[in-house]
């Protein structure tokens, strides 16, 4: 599923919506989503927040914070819904929490996403391919001089995900067991816009990037 049929089905839900409260709302207290700051997750929340207020009548309030302490607020009842589990590379609480039986998952978001290390595919494929034998994390010490770090030249930069995401100490670990510590300096955004600008720049001007 594209992000475009997913906004197509979220606009539409809410064009259902806006004539008004369809029930009454069976809480008699808010629905606390959580407010995780990245954006999938918050399209996600802005979408389920407006089902709930339009079409079931409740008062929605967001709890912001981070994935592992809305988890933990969750399992304590704290917090009644979470929009976002990246199941690949699950923060710790939310396994602890599903194992208590504390928590539930309710069903897929993104059935197409993917986590992984990418390169772009014009480096790979193509006549003008730099690196047409790069084809596995084991190949990437070879290359490191083709993803040349601008502030450390003798080490390739991989753009991880940002300070303090799950997803950032699961690829600072792998840089270790692959032995790529030493070749590629572990560059960390200092937010998701930051971070996705970075790798956009480089994607427009066809430069090689490794990244989360």
């Amino acid at each position: 599923m594209s992000i475009r049929t997913v906004l197509q089905a979220g606009a539409m839900a809410l064009g259902i919506l806006m004539a008004g409260p369809l029930a009454a709302c069976e809480l008699d207290r808010p629905l606390k989503m959580a407010g995780l700051d990245y954006d999938s997750a918050a399209f996600h929340t802005a979408v389920a927040s407006a089902i709930a207020e339009r079409g079931f009548g409740c008062k929605v309030e967001r709890v912001p914070g981070a994935i592992a302490p809305l988890v933990n607020g969750m399992a304590r009842g704290d917090v009644d819904i979470v929009m976002e589990i990246w199941a690949a590379n699950p923060v710790e609480a939310w396994v602890k929490a599903a194992e208590a039986g504390r928590v539930v998952p309710l069903g897929t978001t993104f059935p197409d996403a993917s986590e992984g290390w990418f390169v772009p595919r014009y480096l790979v494929s193509g006549p003008d391919a730099k690196a047409p034998e790069l084809k596995s994390v084991t190949d990437l010490k070879r290359y490191k001089d083709l993803f040349a770090d601008p502030e450390e030249p003798s080490k390739g930069r991989f753009y991880n995900c940002v300070a303090g995401w799950v997803c950032e100490g699961i690829n600072t670990k792998k840089l270790g067991v692959y032995g790529l510590a030493q070749d590629f300096t572990n560059t960390r955004g200092g937010s998701p816009e930051a971070l996705v600008a970075a790798i956009e720049a480089a994607l427009k001007r066809k430069r090689p990037v490794l990244f989360y």
